[in-house]
């Protein structure tokens, strides 16, 4: 019994020293980021745009690998059944964490829990929007005209989070409003610029696309640039969250590791080509980019779309 307990301790020392070495290592090789969009997409153009700067912190190569499909679960798969070492990296959003309770029955890992944030990146808003040609020039204006004319107008959405918003929005002044429901962005614009859409919520990135066609009435985060009379909805008092990224690991990554790569990062974000650029897809790095208010976000986020879920009748496939 001493000797297999002498034998067990001798096992954990050596165990610990090793991660501890390979902590200080770290990286000696090439870094993966991995992102669960196409390439072309925004979340593809941030990785791309962050990459080389956290590479030249770094030391080493980091490279981009799309493995899209399956709401993103095959990237988060990828990171949450692979090595704790830092090498694989996976460019998170709270909103698409949140949304695959809601979107897949059978997970093998838990989003909450198996694939933390690093550190936090960008985010963007979220736009409320009308078609141009409705007359409508607040939320309020629209909110009126619902409730005038219950289970008469309606609303698009090319996403669980995007529905899942707008039904929030929908779901603090009581109002019946029928869901209509497109396949892409592309689609869901096109609708509501040729007005067989009442309204509905998109990112400001896909809202700017548009921008002739459609009228923002309200913005989430920090006031728009680009509409800056569109009040934000704190300001109307709706809780409405922005959509952000962030770089995650799995559990159980060593701290030495995941304090540089938030060095690395942060150091990044910093860069002046780096934030011109991230500026010109209309995001904003983010002010806090601590681990914990990317977690937190992400709670918030799985509370909110939980709740707005169950109201709507969305049930995991």
């Amino acid at each position: 019994m001493i000797r297999l307990s002498l034998a067990a301790a001798a096992y954990l020392v050596l165990s610990m020293i090793g991660g501890a070495a390979q902590a200080q290592a770290y990286p000696d090789h090439v870094v993966k980021l991995i992102v669960g969009n196409s390439a072309g997409t925004l979340p593809d153009i941030i990785a791309r745009i962050i990459a080389p700067g956290i590479s030249q912190n770094l030391g080493q190569p980091v490279i981009v690998e799309n493995k899209p499909g399956a709401d993103q679960l095959i990237a988060y798969q990828t990171v949450a059944n692979g090595p704790a070492d830092g090498y694989t990296i996976v460019l998170g959003s709270p909103s698409q964490l949140a949304s695959l309770p809601i979107l897949v029955k059978q997970i093998s890992f838990d989003p909450s829990k198996d694939v933390p944030a690093v550190v936090g990146l960008v985010e963007g808003r979220y736009a409320f929007m009308v078609p141009a040609a409705s007359g409508w020039k607040s939320l309020s204006e629209v909110v009126a005209a619902a409730k005038a004319q219950p289970g008469k107008l309606n609303y698009g959405a090319a996403t669980v989070p995007t529905r899942l918003l707008t039904e929030a929005v929908l779901h603090k002044d009581n109002l019946n409003v029928a869901y209509i429901p497109y396949k892409g962005s592309a689609d869901y614009l096109l609708a509501m610029i040729k007005s067989e859409i009442s309204m509905g919520v998109a990112g400001e990135t896909n809202a700017m696309t548009q921008k002739e066609g459609i009228r923002v009435l309200a913005v989430s985060g920090r006031s728009s640039p680009y509409y800056p009379d569109a009040p934000t909805f704190a300001s109307l008092g709706y809780d409405i969250p922005t959509f952000s990224f962030s770089l995650n690991v799995r559990a159980g990554t060593p701290k030495e590791i995941r304090d540089r790569i938030y060095s690395a990062t942060s150091r990044t974000l910093q860069m002046p080509d780096v934030k011109e650029k991230l500026g010109a897809a209309q995001l904003d790095v983010m002010v806090d980019l601590s681990p914990e208010y990317a977690e937190k976000q992400l709670a918030d986020q799985t509370k909110l779309y939980s709740e707005m879920a169950k109201l709507v009748g969305i049930e995991a496939r």
